[in-house]
């Protein structure tokens, strides 16, 4: 009867062990990878890549443990189960957004707002005693303006200005005024949004423009309440401006009237002020 020799599959590769003394090769997959040896056996004869020696085996062993090793072609490479990924571009100028409060200290007739004082009324910090407050602005612009006028008889009227400067000089001159009849005690909220093209409906930076240039004009009677909602950003690339006061401590937070520090006419309400 004939002799049937059986082999095993890495015999059938590799050929017969080597003789006595010859040296034995025993691969080890990388502790990353599985962290197992190959215990199908002892591999002896030619030395080969790991790489290479892994393609080259039957499916029937390339498994360790029930783990698949997988071959050329056979999958793409990935980190911990996950495809590889780049950070998203991101925006690193902080933008904010605040209605801030502002009250006639006075009658208001015709009084400017330029971008120094605006800049001043979003809030900044002394570096200078009694001298200096550098603001966090760095650009801004208006959204919309109430305004509540103060229930006083004879007290009827409120004019929001938008003063052509520049570009905005296209646009036509713009007022909006109301009437409270005699006998009214509670009056309503009215509101101003900035016209198209007008110079406050734009972003506006402070150190690119005369700080003096009006932007926003009032005229209201004393007493009146304004609210403002600003868009502004924290300097990042374009810097702050100075606005100088007569009082102030090193370090100390301050928002100025809206029209400014020398005025003081449109002032704070309910934050730290100074003049």
């Amino acid at each position: 009867m004939a002799r049937r020799e059986t082999k095993s599959p890495v015999r059938a590769l590799y050929g017969p062990p080597a003789s006595v003394g010859a040296s034995v090769s025993r691969p080890v997959f990388p502790d990353g990878a599985h962290g197992h040896e190959f215990d199908e056996g002892v591999i002896v004869g030619p030395a080969v890549s790991l790489p290479r020696m892994i393609r080259t085996l039957p499916p029937s062993v390339r498994s360790v443990s029930g783990a698949k090793v997988l071959g050329k072609g056979r999958g793409k490479a990935s980190r911990a189960g996950q495809k590889l990924s780049l950070p998203p571009e991101l925006e690193s100028t902080v933008r904010v957004r605040h209605t801030f409060r502002f009250r006639a200290s006075s009658t208001l007739s015709g009084v400017n707002c330029g971008a120094g004082g605006i800049a001043g009324a979003l809030g900044g910090t002394c570096t200078v005693t009694n001298s200096t407050i550098r603001t966090w602005a760095s650009s801004f612009r208006i959204r919309l303006i109430k305004v509540w006028l103060p229930a006083v008889a004879g007290v009827d009227n409120v004019f929001v200005d938008w003063l052509p400067n520049g570009l905005a000089a296209r646009v036509p001159d713009t007022s909006r005024i109301t009437t409270i009849p005699d006998g009214i005690t509670s009056t309503g909220v009215l509101m101003f949004k900035p016209p198209k093209q007008s110079l406050a409906a734009f972003w506006i930076v402070p150190g690119s423009v005369t700080l003096g240039d009006a932007i926003i004009g009032f005229s209201a009677p004393a007493g009146t309440i304004i609210d403002i909602d600003f868009e502004y950003t924290l300097s990042n690339v374009d810097a702050a401006v100075n606005q100088t006061v007569t009082s102030a401590t090193l370090g100390s937070a301050y928002y100025l009237a809206l029209d400014g520090a020398g005025t003081n006419k449109i002032v704070p309400v309910g934050v730290p002020t100074t003049s």
